[in-house]
């Protein structure tokens, strides 16, 4: 996708502006109502794991919550993190380095808005995909083997926890190595960011080749 400016809306570039006062790092967190019902099942509390994150790391770093899935005008789960944000806001104390977003916005705000952040920590593939294309780096809480392929094309696939496997120390773990070699992962991940790109295009050319025979 070519992010264009015309295409971001004005909440979201009023928010970034709010987002950017802050001096700390950004870290942008999207979960997924698909993960929360899976680790319920297991009775894995995934909103909770989070939560303790947050709190144990508000004075030191900038949280961003948002859903980077939504559907404003429907209250059931399905392609729609909404419920997930607002369990997960009600659990935290009001902090001035707590941001919070419960809107559903256009694949160009959520481009420009994760742009903006440092890390994000998601469930949601297609905001992993975002996030790497734009040198941000990830921390995922997946249910599928397609999280870890997609990270290994960029030799991160350490980034990837499977829900089954999730556990606070884990986590924390995970978030504390990312965020004491944030420029090294973003380094990373931009080496291999051209190689990723230009073989993905490869799709492009198949299907134009199905197309015309």
């Amino acid at each position: 996708m070519t992010l264009k400016e015309k295409n971001i809306s004005q909440p979201i570039r009023d928010f970034v502006s709010k987002m950017k006062k802050s001096s700390l790092i950004k870290v942008g967190i999207a979960p997924s109502s698909v993960v929360l019902q899976y680790c319920q099942r297991l009775k894995i509390p995934y909103l909770d794991l989070i939560t303790n994150l947050i709190s144990k790391n508000e004075n030191k770093y900038c949280f961003i919550l948002f859903p980077y899935c939504a559907r404003q005008k429907s209250h059931k789960p399905k392609n729609n993190d909404r419920q997930a944000i607002k369990d997960l806001s009600s659990k935290l104390a009001p902090s001035e380095n707590i941001l919070l977003l419960d809107n559903e916005f256009s694949a160009e705000d959520l481009r420009f808005l994760i742009q903006n952040l440092d890390i994000l920590i998601s469930s949601r593939y297609h905001a992993l995909v975002c996030a790497l294309s734009q040198e941000v780096v990830p921390l995922v809480i997946g249910w599928s083997h397609k999280y870890t392929e997609t990270l290994r094309l960029f030799s991160l696939q350490d980034l990837a926890i499977d829900y089954a496997h999730l556990k606070k120390n884990l986590l924390e773990e995970k978030f504390t190595t990312i965020v004491s070699d944030i420029n090294g992962y973003k380094n990373t991940i931009r080496a291999h960011l051209t190689k990723v790109k230009e073989s993905s295009k490869v799709n492009f050319t198949i299907i134009k080749e199905l197309l015309e025979n």
